[in-house]
């Protein structure tokens, strides 16, 4: 009878939103499991995904959903727990964000040493090459190129670039982490997060690999951190200037290692500097609006002038006569063009002969029929290299009409973006038990390197033990089978745990840092949906991680955020 009583009090309690919170997300994430493998192939009708788990009985499926709802459901009572810590003094001290940042640096250090000196593929592999070599072709890898060539100063291997994306990587975790400590998050939550992290193959692998891609989630994370300080000192009436330029530093650094980080970190510092001028804060809102907007426009000018490469259309023909390229086809929006036209011959639509000539002229019509969504190196550039019927006179002239044809051809036919967009943004939305689809998860050791890179940087081998690199391959490619890949290596797992979180967090408990820093993996999404080219793991990961340390409010009382106002902090925590 006194459970009842405490489930009927309960129930009460959480209003209809909450409710609907509750069975919607249970329901989003029932229906992208996909147990009876109903949306297997929605959006690319062709597509080669083994099969998945035989069909589960109606019990069984009945029995999941119930499992997910009742998970929820403990989260949101989890919520409505009155904490007994309510007034006291939360203090927190550099030795416990070092506890945070410990075993992240372990596991990374240990898969590093395992796989020395790093973990890359082929491009990691040509940024390294190309900044060890003085050779940069492309602009927007030239800041990136240049800050990997400081590395190559210290030595050929880029063992100690790998070493700096460890400590950092793990430094943003664990500042972060402090920062939701002061906002009720106790102290054993974020230990854990720390550990689960550290022991899951994502973290240490993706931290591992040469490359963009753990640059630029570095800067992501610092940005994370200095936008939740911010608003936590203006909520205390304090100002923390350091903060301030450690916001700008991260979201310029994020999107100089990676052009496709601009709109997430341009949008983050908007947003900061609007929060700032209705807060009275209109001369540091605007002085950090100018310095993210220089920061961004000339550094880009200065590392031309200090790099020794000029930057010509010369370098481009190098690269098209090296790889037997059309060099028409280096531009990145025909990667987009002509796969957009190749799902329009594989859909089946009526083309008229004005929408078809023009492409018919740069590769015969047999490249044309061979069509998946995944935009990977070799389905785009091999037919071309091979087939091209291109004209090198022709480069520059065809590339509006392409564009003004592809435009064309998708007004008639949505369908045909509709499916394409379904297909390529699978990876953030769809989960499927057992099923294995194309997806290209971080690289553990060499895979398709140049041997430039293996005469700079040596073969990867264990500094350890061979046997300690064993059971890391082992354990890798035990999480990436049928019945294991969709709980290690979907996005979309974390994404909906982390979003039904930190949003029934905020209907409890509202807090203009949780806002930020939910923003930041929200913006990131939108990005990919509009541009993602393949479904790369690595894309979604700076997302993918902010998401999880969203998860730690899973295990906290929302009342517990009240002691933000009544804390005192550490000295050493004051300084940041």
């Amino acid at each position: 009878m006194i459970k009842i009583n405490l489930l009927l009090s309960f129930s009460k309690q959480l209003s209809k939103f909450h409710w609907f919170l509750i069975l919607f997300f249970s329901l989003v994430i029932y229906l992208s499991l996909d147990l009876n493998s109903y949306f297997r192939s929605i959006g690319d009708s062709s597509s080669n995904i083994p099969p998945s788990a035989p069909p589960f009985s109606i019990f069984i499926q009945i029995g999941v959903f119930i499992f997910i709802f009742a998970i929820f459901t403990i989260i949101a009572h989890i919520q409505l727990i009155k904490s007994k810590s309510l007034h006291q003094t939360i203090v927190i001290t550099w030795r416990e964000v070092a506890c945070f940042a410990f075993p992240l640096f372990l596991s990374t250090t240990i898969v590093w040493l395992s796989f020395w000196p790093a973990s890359t593929a082929w491009d990691g592999s040509l940024y390294w090459s190309n900044a060890a070599l003085h050779e940069i072709y492309t602009p927007y890898d030239r800041t990136m190129a240049l800050f990997m060539r400081l590395f190559t100063y210290i030595s050929s291997s880029p063992g100690w670039l790998i070493l700096f994306q460890n400590v950092f990587a793990a430094m943003g975790v664990s500042l972060i982490l402090k920062e939701l400590r002061y906002r009720g998050i106790s102290r054993w939550v974020a230990q854990s997060c720390t550990i689960v992290l550290a022991i899951l193959p994502q973290y240490p692998i993706f931290f591992n690999n040469l490359g963009s891609d753990a640059l630029s989630t570095i800067g992501i994370l610092f940005l994370v951190w200095a936008l939740l300080s911010i608003t936590r000192h203006l909520k205390l009436g304090k100002l923390n200037y350091l903060s301030f330029f450690i916001v700008i530093i991260a979201a310029v650094f994020s999107s100089l290692m990676r052009v496709d980080m601009m709109p997430t970190a341009t949008f983050s510092i908007l947003l900061l500097c609007v929060f700032l001028f209705l807060h009275g804060k209109r001369l540091i809102s605007i002085m950090v609006c100018i310095l993210f907007s220089a920061s961004v426009l000339f550094i880009p000018k200065i590392t031309v002038m200090l790099s020794t490469e000029k930057q010509t259309m010369q370098h481009t023909q190098k690269i098209s006569e090296a790889n037997n390229l059309p060099q028409f086809y280096l531009f990145l929006d025909n990667f987009y063009i002509f796969n957009f036209f190749r799902a329009a011959i594989h859909s089946g639509v009526q083309l008229e002969a004005s929408d078809t000539d023009l492409f018919y002229k740069i590769a015969p019509r047999s490249i044309w029929k061979n069509y998946t969504c995944y935009m990977a190196d070799p389905y785009l550039i091999d037919p071309f290299s091979k087939e091209s019927l291109l004209r090198p006179e022709d480069h520059k002239n065809f590339q509006r009409d392409l564009f003004a044809t592809i435009f064309r051809i998708l007004k008639k036919n949505p369908s045909v973006l509709i499916d394409h967009e379904l297909c390529i943004t699978k990876i953030l939305w769809y989960i499927g038990y057992g099923q294995v689809p194309f997806l290209a998860p971080p690289t553990l050791g060499y895979d398709n390197v140049k041997e430039q890179f293996k005469l700079l940087a040596g073969e990867n081998k264990a500094i350890l033990s061979n046997t300690i690199r064993g059971k890391i391959s082992f354990y890798y490619s035990r999480s990436m089978s049928h019945q294991n890949f969709w709980f290690f290596w979907k996005p979309a797992l974390i994404l909906y745990f982390g979003l039904f979180c930190v949003l029934f967090r905020l209907t409890m408990q509202y807090d203009n840092g949780l806002l930020f820093m939910l923003l930041i993996p929200a913006t990131r999404l939108l990005v990919l949906i509009a541009f993602i080219p393949f479904p790369g793991y690595r894309y979604v990961y700076p997302a993918i991680l902010v998401m999880s340390l969203l998860c730690t409010f899973a295990f906290t009382p929302a009342n517990r955020e009240s002691t933000v106002i009544k804390q005192i902090e550490s000295p050493e925590i004051t300084k940041d």
